[in-house]
């Protein structure tokens, strides 16, 4: 009896020790893939430079990057403080970017306050989203500060895009006040989602199209993955969208 009691558990422990030696040997081979599939920095140079050719708002001219150990460095100058920010925010959706640091400067234009307030006042006022909103702005050193009452959340960004893109402009503040109301047209709401669409840049919009019908939001098209798709729908929500 003791000799069978002896054997079953000889039984078992081999039994034992062969799952465990599975489980280590699988946790192993996932370790090498996972050393393997990262990026050398060459590979993730092409890949910054490929998501940045494509962006038409990036003159990769004037960016210096360089990378250590998955950081990447951002240096150079920005014409507009738009595209300083706008490289970072590109690069970081490169899944093999661990972060980016970005060092970028303005170049320099020597604009005065008052040439610059006009220049914020023109722009607003000439485009689709922010020209019928009650937006205030005042400049001092290069700064924007931008006071109102917008209905939308996706018009308060647009406005701080707008001033970002003006040359000269070294920085925005945005107290603009968001009263949302609900008798906003078909039109308006494409229109916003269309310019939230374009300046994200989480979402490749080339390949979205977007249709209203009795209050009915549909997007169609083709998307590159499950996250992008969960975006757009977060877009839509942030604006109001309810179906």
């Amino acid at each position: 009896m003791f000799r069978k009691y002896f054997l079953s558990n000889r039984i078992y422990y081999i039994i034992l020790n062969l799952f465990l030696l599975i489980i280590f040997i699988t946790a192993l081979k996932s370790c090498t893939k996972q050393v393997t599939t990262v990026k050398s920095s060459d590979e993730i140079r092409s890949a910054i430079i490929k998501r940045v050719v494509n962006n038409e708002h990036l003159p990769y001219s004037d960016i210096r990057i360089s990378i250590q150990d998955r950081i990447v460095i951002l240096q150079g100058e920005a014409p507009t403080l738009y595209i300083k920010e706008k490289a970072a925010q590109v690069i970081k959706t490169i899944k093999e970017v661990r972060t980016v640091i970005n060092r970028l400067k303005l170049k320099e234009y020597h604009v005065n306050d008052a040439r610059l307030q006009n220049q914020v006042y023109d722009s607003l006022k000439t485009n689709m989203l922010t020209k019928n909103s009650q937006i205030e702005s005042s400049i001092r050193l290069g700064v924007a500060t931008l006071k109102g009452v917008v209905h939308l959340n996706a018009v308060k960004k647009c406005a701080s895009s707008i001033v970002k893109k003006i040359h000269g402009i070294k920085g925005v503040y945005n107290d603009l006040y968001i009263s949302p109301r609900f008798n906003i047209t078909g039109v308006k709401i494409k229109e916003t989602l269309l310019f939230s669409l374009k300046n994200n840049p989480f979402v490749y919009n080339r390949f979205i199209d977007v249709k209203i019908s009795n209050g009915v939001v549909t997007f169609s098209g083709m998307v590159g993955s499950m996250a992008e798709k969960q975006e757009v729908r977060y877009i839509a929500q942030k604006i109001g969208v309810k179906k």
